[in-house]
């Protein structure tokens, strides 16, 4: 297909890549909420699978639509439970000790990859929302609660890293040194040997949790905010042999699949040039991806 063919291929790509991210998130206390991750992305990644079958009957092109508001449905309602359960973390524990305060951030570590992943898939469905609708769903539309649940998300974090700078200031955590300041009885039995040295004052955290600490303080999500508009953007092709091919690709991808010049070369023999918005050459899918 042409442009939106073009996008379909690319969320494939990031499904794929999403999948394999949910897979290696370690949470053994919430294998039910991991697997209806796990199958959420899966339902996605079917329908961007099998996008040109799709696309070539209206029927099933509606019907998918009807299926990515239910997935859509789905997702936000995940991304609900995750946030909610950020902002209770944050609000129950205001001042927790040491090893309360480590287990926090190990729960907040796998909500957060959730968080991400969810956010991911909302986007990969407004995407595929808008090429499927081929025109009829704006672009706006389609990625209209994509937008409300990244700004949730946002806030979410940001309270987030309000209680991990109360807790750093409260614990006297040194992230830049990796260690803390005893306190207690150690504080006690370590201050005549700190009179000598001072590293006797503090312990050191363990491994990757000051790198975990200031990870979780980032509130920034790492999340496409737009939909490619692809029905608003030509594409030029090169067909070569009876093939096309994208200028999109790099010279490398369309070299894989043709014996001749690369499509980034705008003059080679036997070869003509097309600007397309939208085409289907039924008998070539194998060669566009």
């Amino acid at each position: 297909m042409g442009s939106a063919q073009y996008y379909m291929s690319e969320i494939n790509d990031r499904l794929e890549t999403l999948t394999k991210s949910v897979d290696r998130i370690g949470d053994f206390q919430k294998r039910e909420f991991k697997s209806h991750i796990r199958s959420l992305v899966a339902h996605v990644w079917k329908v961007s699978q099998f996008r040109s079958e799709i696309m070539e009957d209206d029927i099933q092109r509606n019907n998918t639509l009807l299926k990515l508001d239910h997935l859509e449905m789905r997702a936000t309602d995940l991304l609900e439970q995750v946030n909610t359960e950020i902002e209770d973390i944050t609000q129950q524990n205001h001042e927790p000790k040491y090893e309360d305060y480590q287990e926090r951030i190990s729960e907040l570590a796998i909500l957060r990859d959730y968080q991400a992943a969810l956010l991911a898939v909302l986007g990969e469905i407004a995407e595929l929302t808008y090429l499927l609708g081929r025109g009829s769903v704006s672009a706006e539309r389609s990625r209209v609660l994509l937008g409300t649940y990244v700004g949730q998300s946002e806030q979410a974090r940001a309270h987030l890293g309000e209680w991990h700078n109360c807790q750093v200031e409260r614990l006297h955590i040194d992230l830049e040194q990796e260690r803390r300041s005893k306190a207690g009885m150690d504080a006690v039995i370590a201050f005549v040997p700190s009179l000598i040295d001072g590293k006797f004052k503090y312990r050191q955290l363990g491994q990757g949790l000051a790198h975990e600490i200031g990870t979780q303080t980032n509130s920034v999500i790492e999340s496409r905010g737009e939909v490619k508009e692809a029905y608003d953007e030509d594409v030029e092709i090169i067909i070569k042999d009876g093939k096309y091919f994208y200028l999109h690709e790099s010279p490398a991808s369309v070299a894989k699949h043709a014996s001749g010049p690369p499509a980034t070369n705008r003059n080679p023999p036997s070869a003509s040039k097309k600007r397309v918005l939208w085409w289907q050459h039924p008998d070539d899918r194998s060669d566009m991806g």
